[in-house]
């Protein structure tokens, strides 16, 4: 536990003395590019590709799908922005658009967060430090705790 807290206070101190990482997040595509329209990096994406890991991940939460199915368990999925997706305006992600319509006939609730954590975005002008870890793409626990409401 010791060894952790440390490793996080180190962490964030190495991250403020370089700057903060919320001034990068309107220019950081390495994560979300395969969720931008019009944006082709298939290469970051090997050996599948972007449409190759889409129809894997498909296959894979069908399978999973039919799983629950079977047992009689509802299947929910929820979707939420990156903060890069937040930084970038992306509000109608490829990645909620492919859920949403996985869910149309396989799950029993779908629920987007990006209207949530947007109109949030447009509220605090620091809301990348507020509801995400700094440095890192995880939720702080305002954000979470926000996801949780």
């Amino acid at each position: 536990m010791v060894t952790n807290r440390l490793r996080i206070f180190i962490k964030r101190s190495i991250r403020s003395l370089l700057g903060n990482r919320s001034s990068a997040l309107a220019n950081d595509q390495s994560r979300i590019a395969w969720t931008m329209p019009g944006h082709d990096f298939a290469s970051d994406y090997a050996p599948r590709g972007v449409d190759g890991g889409i129809e894997h991940s498909l296959q894979n939460m069908g399978k999973l799908a039919d799983m629950l199915a079977a047992r009689n368990i509802p299947l929910t999925i929820v979707v939420y922005p990156w903060a890069q997706q937040i930084a970038q305006g992306d509000r109608d992600s490829r990645q909620a658009a492919l859920w949403r319509d996985f869910c149309e006939k396989r799950c029993k609730t779908f629920i987007s967060l990006f209207s949530v954590l947007f109109a949030a975005s447009e509220a605090d002008r620091n809301w990348y430090e507020h509801l995400y870890i700094v440095g890192d793409d995880h939720f702080s626990a305002a954000g979470n705790a926000m996801v949780a409401r």
